[in-house]
Parts: C-alpha cells; structure tokens; sequence
C-alpha cells in the first residue's frame, strides 16, 4: 500500500469498523475514496455504485503502456481496494 495506488470504499453506517476509522485509514494510505450511506457490506447493498468505483480504478491503469510507466515491467497489480482496515507494516 505504500508504493501502489489504493480505492477504499467507506460504509457511511457501518456497526462493525467505525466509518470515522475507514476515514481516517483511507486519508492515511492516500486512497482515492467514495463515501456509500451503506452498513458494512456496500457491494450488496449497492452493488452498482461499487462496481463503477471498480471500473474507474481499473481505468487508470486500462493500459500496459500506463502501467510499465507507472511500475516498471515486474511489479504486478498495481490496483489495491481496501475492504478491510489495512494493517501497518
């Protein structure tokens, strides 16, 4: 997470991680962020608006050609979405 771009979705009503911690975890890692009014399970309850925030994320990196510019040719995925509170290391 420290290197790769990272897409964290916040679940506004979220019960079991506080949305201010999903806020705060997302700020600190730089994640490129959507705020859902959902509970904790958004791609359910609103499995439309996860799925465009995917698609956008996938567009940044749509080609080899922007990925090897922004990686080089051996760093893999460079796309990383946070459905859980990221753990430092």
């Amino acid at each position: 997470w420290k290197t790769k771009p990272s897409w964290f979705i916040v679940a506004a009503h979220d019960r079991v991680i506080s949305p201010d911690l999903e806020r705060y975890k997302a700020k600190l890692i730089k994640a490129t962020t959507i705020e859902l009014n959902s509970s904790h399970v958004p791609m359910i309850s609103q499995p439309n608006k996860v799925t465009d925030f995917i698609m956008k994320a996938a567009q940044t990196f749509k080609t080899r050609e922007a990925h090897l510019n922004a990686f080089g040719p051996d760093k893999g995925i460079p796309l990383r979405f946070c459905t859980a509170i990221p753990v430092d290391e």
